[in-house]
């Protein structure tokens, strides 16, 4: 009895997990790939426009991820990456810079985006 309820709760987790495995977080830019990933113990995304510009370029939002996305969507129609950390509640601080720094070396060289913003 314990070796099939132990079987049955592993076959539930396997089956859950492909379930629920695709889901996104984001469904702001459901159209483009997104990555989502913890950086530094923070909340990190990069999106990635359909067709990259060959310069690489791209666009930092600092903030309010999501709150009028006109112009991020404007922008990676035009080939721009989007990217954010989330360093709320740091408010300008020295640790936030830090993290900021180091996301920037991490972006452009990791995902090759041009050096500057």
């Amino acid at each position: 009895m314990i070796n099939f309820l132990k079987l049955s709760l592993t076959v539930l987790f396997f089956l859950l997990n492909i379930g629920f495995s695709n889901l996104r977080e984001d469904k702001i830019f459901i159209d483009y790939k997104i990555e989502e990933f913890n950086f530094m113990g923070r909340e990190a995304k990069v999106v990635f426009p359909e067709i990259p510009v060959q310069e690489r370029y791209w666009i930092w939002r600092a903030r309010f991820w999501g709150h009028e996305p006109q112009l991020d969507k404007l922008l990676l129609s035009k080939g721009f990456h989007l990217v954010y950390v989330d360093v709320a509640g740091l408010y300008g601080s020295p640790e936030a810079v830090k993290i900021w720094n180091k996301f920037y070396q991490f972006i452009t060289t990791k995902y090759n985006l041009n050096h500057f913003i």
